[in-house]
């Protein structure tokens, strides 16, 4: 968690939060701290999602529901073979 947590609050990644992410160690309420890396960590799949990047992708389909992926190109490869999987450049904007 201590390594998440200085990925997340790199100023280099780009991420500035408005209300400052909790150290690990510093909140009593794991459930909030969890919930408050979920979504850091969605952000940042977003980002690289709407970057257009070759390691974010969507899996699933429009009826069951659809989820963002960050992952090496292996994995989508091998997801390929039991779900839809859609790039971010297959995305009409």
């Amino acid at each position: 968690m201590s390594y998440l947590y200085s990925l997340l609050t790199d100023r280099d990644v780009g991420l500035n939060f408005r209300i400052p992410l909790h150290y690990p160690d510093a909140s009593s309420n794991l459930s909030q701290l969890s919930d408050e890396y979920d979504v850091c960590l969605g952000a940042i799949v977003g980002i690289y999602f709407a970057n257009k990047s070759s390691y974010a992708c969507t899996v699933g389909d429009s009826q069951l529901g659809n989820m963002l992926l960050l992952a090496d190109q292996w994995l989508p490869a091998q997801l390929r073979k039991e779900v839809k999987i859609k790039k971010p450049e297959e995305f009409e904007i």
